[in-house]
């Protein structure tokens, strides 16, 4: 029989053919990896105490995708310096250290949005500090500045505190920091300036306290420290000052940062009496300046955060000697200055660093298995984050749906259902009409209540609805419309929803409205309307509601204007503004990202993209190297993903959607997606709350572009069919 042999030529091409078919398996299967859906994967609440702005930032954070997404901030008494979440997730405890009270905040199970319970305020009297927990969530305990830690027994039913008898107990000198043992039975407190750690056995039935034999124990470092430069003149004493305790997750050893002898302290924990001795080798040399040492709440993990560096530097524990052995690359920049705290979400797989200088929150994420950490991404907070705080439990609704679509159009505002799940066009889905005034040409929706804002151009005024709970109907607003300046085109709502923004064209100025909480009604804030550059036509206010920014079209320039409060967000309003140099040629729309680090301002008649780093402090901007990003069309409209590194740019001639991914810290963008607008030419792009669709406002009609939920990128597009042509749209969870 004769047979048949491949030629090298056919070897080859068979090679090449096996070789394309395992690179495209395993390419396929890294994507389908990569895009695992995370929908339906718990998300939980995140908080910051920002000292100098009086306030509790809110965040919410999902460990298997990363993502960390900013929801406001609630007003607190003066200086709060430490917050702590109850185990049953319902209660957030905040200390004011200025005038000696503890707080109680109702957790919101869905938003995690603060409601002060008054009632349940305790005063100290004693300069409280930082916080520890029951792990049964039976008893409070605080470390008092003035020296001493205060016990309060916690109402199981409605989280009300009680001082227990004998509270506070005696520690030494300036009571640090306090850590209350994962058995319950111990409590330990740092005395900075007695170099001790005072130890207390817990009553179980009362909370007591009563000292561990041989407490207070000796936790300083005699060994003389020379600081790195530039640090050279700072005066450094010996003796260590124990300023941070931590225990780590098995209950066996306990460490604590000397924080002028830049060394920790290691112990043993007696488990039957709660005594400790020092480790072989203890004190162990660190970096310089520890300010907190901190043990992963599941993990074999230590990390200590230091000032001069701006470092978090981790340790494996070992857990037969409680030795320490340095995790993968040691130690790990911050990107933020002066790191305070360090806080692990439930999972542990995502850590979270405060800096009280830089007033944002670093994000790293956390290899469960080696402890290294991976820096993830900078987080803008309000001012002067000192400590963070998360809720144990998950978020009862993990993520908002769009459930409603509002459309104005020819002096009306059509509110549609997109919630049924019906196969029919959206314009068959109409439920709900009202009457604006002459013009509409934009609208944003309250973050809070069910309210639509709408803008009219035409009319130069704001009219506000309300929609109806049951009936779904659209309810003027009492007062509705409000004034504005001239040709108001452009509108926006913090995301605490207490202040609306309306840029007006005509009158180059904006007009800034405080919104009453119980109801959402506008009233305009004096000095309001403020000055802004030639033209304005878009505005973007930054996650953390600090800073708004106004693209003026024919001054080619942004305005940037400065918020905070002292009081309260309405009668103490203090905004300050200033015209920054300039962008490209006729900046046509402005959007911030997520984070707050960086604006992204498209230019029509230059045909690129501005990318500024803004100063986390003041809100001055910086032009990064990455920029201008050329665009092969004329950009109309810019918007950013609310919880993805990713931008999108409409442009017109040709009409098109971009996609950008900003790939670092620098705010480099690159293109990964173009897709084609189908009908006339665009006019608006919108991202609904929920980041599951996007939106195009054409002169024609209205396109929906689904969006991947990890990558970002438009999944499809589909002309939306309507009996009316919009002029301006948003969306309704």
């Amino acid at each position: 029989m004769k047979s048949y042999g491949m030629t090298s030529q056919t070897k080859r091409f068979a090679l090449s053919c096996v070789t394309w078919f395992i690179v495209y398996l395993f390419s396929n299967t890294a994507f389908a990896a990569a895009n695992t859906n995370t929908e339906t994967d718990p998300w939980y609440f995140l908080y910051s105490v920002n000292t100098l702005d009086r306030s509790i930032g809110s965040y919410l954070t999902q460990p298997s995708s990363g993502k960390v997404r900013h929801t406001g901030h609630r007003l607190t008494s003066q200086f709060p310096t430490t917050a702590i979440g109850h185990p049953s997730g319902r209660f957030l405890y905040v200390a004011s250290k200025v005038i000696d009270v503890i707080e109680t905040f109702e957790v919101d199970a869905t938003t995690g949005r603060l409601t002060l319970l008054k009632e349940k305020t305790v005063s100290t009297g004693r300069a409280p500090h930082l916080f520890a927990l029951d792990p049964q969530g039976r008893f409070l305990y605080v470390a008092l500045r003035v020296g001493g830690v205060a016990v309060y027994s916690i109402d199981p039913q409605d989280a009300t505190l009680k001082q227990v008898p004998g509270s506070p107990f005696a520690a030494e000198a300036r009571t640090r920091t306090v850590f209350a043992h994962p058995n319950g039975r111990f409590v330990y407190a740092s005395n900075a300036h007695s170099n001790s750690i005072s130890g207390y056995h817990v009553n179980q039935i009362t909370g007591i306290l009563t000292p561990i034999p041989g407490s207070p124990f000796f936790a300083g470092d005699d060994t003389p420290v020379v600081p790195p430069d530039p640090m050279r003149d700072k005066p450094v004493e010996a003796g260590g000052m124990p300023f941070s305790v931590t225990v780590d997750a098995s209950g066996h050893y306990l460490y604590v940062a000397n924080r002028m002898g830049a060394s920790l302290s290691a112990f043993r924990i007696n488990p039957e009496t709660g005594a400790i001795s020092p480790l072989k080798g203890s004190p162990f040399s660190t970096c310089f300046d520890p300010y907190t040492a901190k043990a992963h709440p599941s993990e074999p993990f230590l990390y200590v955060l230091c000032y001069a560096p701006d470092t978090v530097t981790g340790y494996r524990i070992n857990p037969e000697n409680g030795q320490l052995t340095p995790v993968p690359s040691v130690r790990f920049k911050t990107y933020g200055e002066f790191p305070t705290t360090i806080q692990f979400e439930p999972e542990g797989k995502l850590a979270f660093v405060a800096n009280y200088h830089t007033s944002n929150i670093s994000v790293f994420n956390l290899d469960l298995k080696t402890g290294a950490l991976t820096f993830k991404e900078l987080i803008q907070s309000r001012l002067s984050p000192m400590e963070l705080a998360v809720i144990n439990k998950p978020a009862i609704k993990q993520r908002n749906t769009t459930h409603y679509l509002a459309v104005a159009s020819q002096d009306t505002l059509t509110l549609y259902d997109m919630k049924d799940g019906k196969q029919q066009a959206i314009m068959d889905k109409k439920i709900a009409t009202a009457n604006t005034e002459k013009g509409p040409s934009a609208m944003v929706v309250h973050p809070v209540q069910p309210i639509i804002y709408v803008a009219n151009k035409t009319a130069g005024t704001v009219s506000a609805f309300r929609v109806e709970p049951k009936s779904k109907q659209l309810t003027p607003l009492p007062g509705s419309p409000y004034a504005t300046g001239k040709l108001p085109v452009a509108i926006a709502v913090d995301t605490n929803g207490w202040y609306l923004y309306v840029v007006n064209q005509g009158s180059d100025n904006l007009s800034v409205f405080a919104l009453n909480h119980s109801d959402g009604v506008p009233s305009e804030i004096p000095p309001s309307p403020f000055p802004v550059g030639k033209s304005p036509g878009s505005i973007a206010i930054d996650a953390a509601g600090r800073h708004a920014y106004v693209a003026n079209t024919e001054s080619d320039a942004l305005s940037i204007f400065r918020y905070w409060s002292t009081v309260s967000p309405i009668i103490d309003n203090r905004i300050r503004h200033k015209v920054f140099p300039k962008t490209g040629k006729k900046p046509v729309s402005v959007a911030i990202n997520y984070t707050g680090k960086f604006l992204y301002v498209a230019n029509a008649d230059s045909k690129n993209l501005s990318i500024y780093e803004s100063h986390p402090g003041n809100g001055h901007l910086r032009e990064t190297k990455a920029s201008p990003v050329h665009l092969k069309g004329t950009p109309v409209a810019i918007a950013t993903h609310p919880e993805r590194a990713v931008i999108y740019v409409v442009t017109k001639d040709p009409g098109v959607i971009k996609v950008y991914r900003r790939q670092d810290l620098t705010g480099a963008v690159s293109e990964i997606q173009t897709k084609a607008i189908s009908g006339s030419e665009p006019i608006q792009l919108h991202i609904d709350s929920s980041a599951r669709n996007l939106f195009v406002v054409t002169k024609t009609g209205l396109m929906k572009c689904p969006l991947d939920p990890v990558a970002g990128k438009l999944i499809s597009c589909t002309v939306e069919r309507l009996d009316i042509i919009p002029t301006a749209i948003s969306t309704l969870p």
